[in-house]
């Protein structure tokens, strides 16, 4: 796939949710449903991510 624009988002510290709500909906707006669901997930299987990536003592996901 071409790509055939740019995308510039809010410097809101959200960027990386923007531009995955971007390309997955079509719609920035939509960081916060995506932000919301990806901590959740990350909050519900943390053992699995901790064996993976390790984890420090106070690293815990913020929303």
């Amino acid at each position: 796939k071409q790509v055939v624009g740019h995308f510039n988002p809010l410097p809101d510290g959200n960027s990386g949710f923007r531009a995955f709500a971007l390309a997955i909906t079509s719609n920035q707006e939509q960081y916060k449903l995506l932000k919301t669901k990806v901590i959740a997930i990350l909050n519900k299987k943390n053992l699995f991510y901790q064996q993976i990536f390790g984890s420090s003592p106070s690293s815990k996901p913020s929303s």
